[in-house]
């Protein structure tokens, strides 16, 4: 297993697994059912504690709490609290083929675990769509249970693959654009737009600066769009 997951069954396509970026901070629930342990004040407490840390060390908000009723959302980390012979924690995630998280649930051995910023931030980490590494001192390698927190080579890690997302899906909504401008201009060729697109437009880091606002849209889209396009056709 890697720190950076890439899914198998994407191509090309596929990107570095974890949450699109305008979904952060992602909501955390905690689910209260009869088979698992309830989680008091205090409980809670802790676990927030070691989750603002991870924002801290991350240097962006990466959860918010929030309730569930019956259902489980699948854009809601949901975290319970049940006997696990033998696991203090287990993490289960789902992700497309493009590897957009989604269907994300954390389990806990039992509620004292809930104080142990290890293993909390180490299920976490997982619950970002990250995995295992014994390259480097990480709180995700598993012969390592001294680091606390997100270690400085997690965090470099983690931000790379933030980015690396980030740019893919901008990449991704400049297409769909470009497809729509197409559609609605039958006049102008497939053949004939990309041979006025320049080569490095297609480069992952031939972009300018990510974005910052999440509520903005993406910086450049029609910009790069129009240039991909006969003069007599641009904006």
């Amino acid at each position: 297993e890697h720190f950076w997951r890439i899914p198998s069954s994407g191509g090309r396509t596929a990107g570095v697994v974890g949450w699109r970026s305008t979904r952060y901070p992602i909501p955390v629930a905690f689910r209260h059912s009869r088979g698992s342990d309830r989680i008091s004040d205090d409980d809670s407490v802790a676990f927030w504690r070691t989750l603002t840390e991870m924002s801290a060390d991350l240097g962006r908000a990466l959860f918010e709490p929030t309730t569930i009723e019956e259902e489980d959302p699948v854009d809601v980390i949901v975290v319970d609290v049940h006997l696990m012979p033998g696991a203090d924690g287990f993490t289960r995630a789902s992700w497309s083929p493009s590897g957009e998280l989604f269907d994300v649930r954390v389990s806990f051995g039992s509620r004292g675990v809930l104080n142990n910023s290890h293993t909390v931030a180490h299920e976490m980490t997982h619950a970002l769509g990250f995995g295992h590494t014994r390259s480097w001192r990480s709180v995700v390698n598993p012969g390592d249970r001294g680091a606390a927190r997100l270690t400085p080579a997690d965090v470099a890690y983690m931000e790379l693959a933030m980015l690396l997302r980030e740019r893919r899906e901008r990449i991704d909504m400049r297409r769909l654009i470009s497809l729509a401008l197409e559609r609605g201009m039958p006049a102008v060729s497939r053949r004939d737009t990309n041979a006025t697109c320049r080569p490095e437009e297609s480069d992952l880091f031939a972009d300018d600066q990510p974005i910052r606002d999440r509520n903005a849209r993406p910086a450049g889209v029609l910009t790069v769009v129009s240039e991909c396009l006969p003069d007599a056709r641009r904006d």
